[in-house]
């Protein structure tokens, strides 16, 4: 239900955008999907006709929102998830090669996002039948997060802050309401499932599973519930959204 409203947010932002600026209602879907970045950017490039920089500006400002803002507004909110600390052992050594590997098997594959994917997958399949996975050590986490960050913060380059100032306006309307949306729905969750607030709200929030995974296990939350959530949506971006948007490409240069 909580991707159904998602879905139907999506497409009356989209339509607000095309309306309010110079952009076509194809290339207005492609801007305010919520997630699944890569893929988006990738397909607007494939079809050669789309504006790069608009697409990718709406997209990495949706990201550098969520990440930025959301940390603040979850930090000290009740998480009660303590992380355990773990040693760097030749079994956790082994258990990176062989998550390189599921990544890699994944990416070749041709699954989205496979290089995260993968091992998420691997792991989720070990918990499951009950076999002892090594912790991972705190530093780890902390080099993940340095990394997310880097890259994040290239996604921005000099030539998208040439966009007009309409353009980046809806930019931000359209990310904040995404982010006011999951803050309020976040109240019902919360309602239903006995969650406490910064699980049920990264849970929610259309940012990247890489990026939420990070910050649930920076702020205590239940890193679980949280991929949990955030993969089903990505795997709904990757499945329904992103071809819908391709078909309808189809359709109206047909």
């Amino acid at each position: 239900m909580l991707n159904v409203i998602f879905i139907v947010l999506f497409l009356a932002i989209s339509f607000l955008v095309a309306r309010r600026t110079d952009l076509d209602f194809s290339t207005a879907l492609a801007c305010c999907v919520p997630g699944g970045m890569a893929q988006v950017v990738a397909f607007a490039e494939e079809q050669g006709n789309m504006d790069i920089a608009v697409i990718t500006f709406y997209q990495v400002l949706r990201v550098l929102l969520i990440v930025g803002f959301v940390p603040l507004m979850v930090a000290g909110s009740g998480g009660n998830i303590m992380p355990v600390d773990g040693g760097w052992t030749w079994e956790l050594a082994g258990l990176l090669a062989i998550c390189g590997l599921a990544g890699w098997l994944a990416q070749r594959g041709r699954i989205p996002t496979g290089y995260m994917l993968g091992p998420v997958f691997l792991l989720m399949g070990l918990n499951l039948v009950g076999l002892d996975v090594p912790k991972m050590p705190l530093f780890l986490l902390h080099m993940a997060q340095l990394c997310i960050g880097i890259y994040i913060g290239l996604l921005l380059k000099k030539e998208d802050l040439h966009l007009s100032k309409k353009h980046v306006f809806y930019a931000f309307v359209s990310a904040g309401i995404f982010i006011g949306t999951a803050y309020g729905l976040t109240f019902i969750l919360k309602r239903l499932y006995e969650l406490d607030f910064q699980t049920g709200f990264l849970s929610i929030v259309p940012g990247g599973l890489d990026q939420m995974g990070i910050i649930a296990a920076s702020v205590h939350a239940n890193v679980t519930i949280v991929t949990a959530f955030q993969l089903f949506r990505l795997l709904i971006v990757s499945i329904f959204l992103v071809p819908f948007v391709k078909v309808f490409v189809k359709k109206v240069r047909t």
